[in-house]
């Protein structure tokens, strides 16, 4: 069985992104791939998808997080793109795993890349690329989690929860389909741990499956 991409893009008002998005996803799923794509009813109106794209509608306020950050209002870390780094647009990030696992349960396949919608702004990342990349993935059987990382991270890395980390950039994401929902459950978990202020210290100490 083929992998099965996914994609999501909900646009979010001032976000300095957004409208360039729509040209970027659209050549994302130009590629014919076979691709679940998660968006408003808006912006699929907006799209020219073939038959291996299927629409799956959605909004902000049907993501998970959203009610949680708005109850508990957290103290995002510092950025220098505060116009970007919102809590709707952390909200929607958060999402990526939910929908990994919703994909997962609803589709024949057995691996699921998460790729973001406006991949194609990244310096380096072109349509030959990820096609290239996909051909390597259909005759590959993974048994981990497979994702972009920026820092090097070991069994010792610390993680700080007051400011971003690059272990892991999200732009990518593979994953067999049997631990995606494991995986969302994962995201789950330590987001509302550190919601509800369980996470408090500067920084601790992890290890964990290799992902």
């Amino acid at each position: 069985m083929d992998p099965i991409i996914v994609t999501g893009f909900i646009p979010l008002p001032g976000h300095p992104k957004s409208n360039r998005y729509l040209e970027l996803g659209q050549r994302l799923l130009d590629l014919g791939l076979p691709t679940d794509l998660y968006t408003t009813a808006g912006v699929a109106d907006n799209l020219v998808v073939g038959p291996n794209v299927m629409q799956r509608y959605t909004a902000l306020n049907s993501c998970w997080v959203l009610p949680l950050a708005e109850q508990h209002k957290p103290d995002l870390p510092p950025t220098d793109n505060p116009t970007k780094d919102t809590v709707a647009f952390h909200t929607v990030q958060l999402q990526k795993s939910r929908w990994l696992a919703w994909s997962s349960q609803e589709r024949a396949a057995n691996t699921f890349v998460w790729i973001d919608f406006g991949i194609l702004h990244v310096p380096g990342i072109t349509e030959q690329v990820i096609l290239d990349f996909y051909e390597r993935l259909r005759g590959s059987k993974l048994d981990k989690i497979g994702m972009p990382s920026i820092w090097p991270m070991t069994p010792s890395s610390l993680i700080p929860y007051t400011r971003p980390n690059w272990f892991c950039a999200g732009g990518l994401l593979v994953m067999p389909d049997y631990l995606a929902g494991w995986f969302d459950a994962l995201v789950t978990n330590h987001t509302e741990k550190y919601l509800f202020g369980e996470h408090s210290s500067p920084g601790r100490s992890t290890s964990g499956p290799a992902y």
